[in-house]
């Protein structure tokens, strides 16, 4: 009878073997992330294509150009785009909570007040502050709550502006300098005044601070003969793209520093190593001096601060000064912005922005009619 040998794998032989797979598998990582960055670039892309289309429905449906605010403490225009982005009861809920939007988004709106009457519920906040339309998938997990809400993240919570939720994305402002020059450029954006005051000085004021916006979206108006924001109507209509609007900027990624992902820092507070506000609410606009106006930026400030560029990572600036937080992205290389033709285009971080005086590529394009030639090829 003969007997059969079988020869099995020798130690070596299956070291060399697991090395193999090992290097295999290094080799391929860099190719899986690299996938999954590309397929999360596209989503952010895709959110912001969205909001272009939302954009433009605003615009046929309103017969006016989306405002970028009503007034301060009230929506702002991501808030009005709800009904445009399939959020209609989310938009319903807020109307309803909020008279109208004839009352402020304050503290007291988001409950966080012990004196006051609570008007938002638990599970309207839980469900408010999970609507992913305005995240960036590479920077916030999917489902995840993007606000801050019963003392999550941080302390600070008393502040109006650590209520309401987070988002990744920003308007693109521009105010023209020369003709506004007395405050922080987000008093025109984001609190530009008092159209209801009785003092002319007041009335004049807001005024001069809207004419000095030279951004596509500018605040609301108020309707003639009313008293309240309850009853507002678009300021402009498409005819303000004079530059066109292939050539102009409406949203861009905000920057959000990795330390200072869900976390609140007032002006007043004592932790302000955390950052100055990078975080904040998409909801409404700041009334006071402070901050980005929340959901607004810009890559130009007050002449002590001057101009500056797309940030260069998510390291970049962890402790910026009052305003300059600005835009970027957590995508490598590059930001991206939604046209007012509803195109979406990656910019390279290092594009050039330029001074108030010598405008180049950035603020050319944060620019609605500077008349300037802008080539991204």
């Amino acid at each position: 009878m003969k007997i059969r040998f079988f020869r099995g794998f020798t130690l070596v032989e299956l070291l060399v073997v697991i090395a193999i797979i090992g290097a295999l598998i290094a080799l391929l990582l860099p190719a899986i992330q690299a996938a999954r960055e590309a397929a999360r670039r596209m989503q952010c892309a895709n959110a912001l294509k969205q909001i272009g289309i939302g954009f433009h429905s605003f615009h046929d449906t309103q017969n006016g150009l989306l405002p970028v605010i009503l007034h301060s403490y009230r929506p702002s225009g991501f808030v009005l785009l709800f009904p445009y982005v399939e959020q209609m009861p989310m938009y319903e809920l807020l109307q309803s909570k909020n008279d109208n939007f004839s009352q402020e988004f304050n503290k007291v709106f988001w409950g966080y007040d012990p004196s006051a009457a609570r008007r938002m519920s638990q599970q309207d906040i839980d469900a408010f502050f999970s609507i992913p339309i305005y995240r960036c998938p590479t920077r916030r997990a999917t489902g995840a709550k993007d606000g801050i809400y019963n003392g999550t993240y941080e302390d600070n919570t008393t502040d109006t502006a650590s209520n309401g939720p987070r988002g990744d994305y920003a308007f693109v402002a521009y105010v023209n300098r020369e003709i506004y020059t007395t405050v922080e450029w987000q008093h025109a954006c984001g609190n530009p005044g008092n159209p209801f005051s009785p003092t002319p000085a007041v009335v004049t004021t807001y005024n001069e601070r809207i004419a000095a916006i030279g951004s596509a979206l500018r605040p609301s108006m108020p309707r003639a003969g009313t008293t309240s924001w309850q009853y507002w109507t678009s300021r402009d209509t498409m005819a303000r793209f004079i530059d066109g609007t292939s050539n102009t900027f409406i949203v861009g990624e905000k920057h959000v520093n990795t330390n200072n992902l869900q976390k609140w820092t007032s002006h007043t507070a004592t932790h302000a190593e955390n950052g100055y506000a990078q975080d904040c609410a998409y909801s409404h606009s700041n009334g006071g001096n402070w901050g980005d106006a929340w959901h607004i930026r810009t890559f130009h400030n007050p002449a002590s601060i001057g101009t500056y560029g797309i940030a260069r990572g998510p390291s970049d600036r962890p402790t910026s000064e009052p305003n300059t937080a600005g835009f970027g992205s957590w995508h490598p290389n590059i930001c991206q912005f939604l046209f007012g033709d509803g195109a979406v285009m990656s910019i390279n971080i290092t594009t050039p922005t330029g001074s108030h005086n010598n405008k180049l590529t950035l603020l050319q394009l944060s620019d609605v009619a500077d008349g300037g030639v802008v080539n991204l090829d």
